[in-house]
């Protein structure tokens, strides 16, 4: 199993996110275990609602759903302010089960983020990209 990630770079100072890749392609039953998760830590003291979009930008790989196999996929985080006295980070995760549908060298899987501050005007945008091999 391989894990690939990268983090968004501009976010405001104190809230972190992660876009991790992990895959099992492509010798297991049906790619049990593969899966985009997304993932922020807040040390800060203003709350956050982040909103993704995940989308696999390669024909080779596609996200898992409800609805089937599809190439996009959205999802949402609140993520909390730290505790009033500087208590520890507050990590959130959401995540979303991956496909493979053919063999791919360098299968792309974007993460579009818009992080609202909860309570004041200001957002932050982001787009992370990490590459997969589903050989």
């Amino acid at each position: 199993m391989s894990r690939v990630s990268e983090s968004a770079t501009r976010m405001p100072s104190g809230l972190a996110i992660d876009s991790i890749v992990i895959c099992s392609f492509p010798r297991t039953v049906r790619n049990v275990g593969s899966r985009h998760e997304v993932r922020a830590r807040n040390r800060s003291i203003v709350a956050y609602d982040v909103t993704i979009k995940g989308t696999c930008e390669t024909p080779e790989i596609n996200y898992l759903t409800t609805s089937g196999k599809v190439p996009t996929w959205s999802g949402q985080l609140r993520v909390p302010s730290r505790p009033g006295r500087g208590g520890g980070r507050s990590l959130r995760v959401v995540e979303c089960a991956l496909c493979s549908l053919g063999s791919s060298k360098g299968a792309t899987v974007r993460a579009d983020l818009v992080a609202q501050v909860i309570g004041f005007l200001g957002t932050a945008n982001d787009s992370i990209s990490v590459q997969v091999d589903t050989e």
